[in-house]
C-alpha cells in the first residue's frame, strides 16, 4: 500500500511540473504573438506611410490612424487563435488511439475529450486581445515617432 501512495505523489508531482511547464510554454507564444502581430503591423504601417502622412496633413486625429491597424490586429489574433485551434484538435486525433491502448492496458476508461466551447471562445477571445495589444504597442510606437520628427 505504501508503494502505490509514493507513486499516486510521484505522479501528482509530475503533473504539477507539467503544469507550470505548460504556464511558462503559454506565456512565451503570448509574447511570441505580440511580437509577429506588432511585427506585421509595422510593415503595414511603413507600406502605407505616405497615405497616412497625407492623412495627418489633412488633419486626421491619431485615433483614426490607429483604428484601422487595431482592426486588423484583432483580426490576425482572431485567425491566428482559429488556426492555433485546429491545430490542437487534430493532434488531439492523432493521439486519441495510442491513448486509448495505453488506458486498455491500466483497465481504465480514459477517453481523450477535445476542447470545450468556454475554453475555444476564452482562447479566441485571448488571441485577438493579443493581437489588439499587439497592434496598439506598434502604431503608439509609430506615431510617437512621427510626433517626434514633426517637432
Amino acid at each position: 500500500m505504501d508503494w502505490c501512495c509514493q507513486w499516486v505523489q510521484r505522479l501528482q508531482a509530475i503533473i504539477r511540473i507539467a503544469e507550470r511547464v505548460t504556464l511558462v510554454i503559454s506565456i512565451l507564444l503570448g509574447i511570441t504573438v505580440l511580437l509577429v502581430v506588432g511585427n506585421t503591423i509595422r510593415l503595414n504601417i511603413a507600406s502605407r506611410k505616405d497615405e497616412i502622412e497625407i492623412t495627418q496633413l489633412m488633419g486626421a486625429t491619431n485615433q483614426y490612424i490607429r483604428r484601422p491597424f487595431l482592426y486588423e490586429g484583432i483580426w490576425y489574433g482572431f485567425f491566428g487563435g482559429i488556426f492555433s485551434l485546429l491545430i490542437v484538435h487534430f493532434s488531439l486525433l492523432f493521439l486519441v488511439s495510442p491513448v486509448h491502448e495505453l488506458a486498455q492496458l491500466y483497465d481504465s476508461e480514459f477517453v481523450i475529450s477535445g476542447v470545450g466551447f468556454v475554453i475555444v471562445l476564452k482562447i479566441l477571445a485571448a488571441s485577438s486581445l493579443l493581437g489588439l495589444v499587439g497592434a496598439w504597442i506598434a502604431v503608439g510606437r509609430h506615431l510617437r515617432q512621427n510626433a517626434r520628427l514633426e517637432t
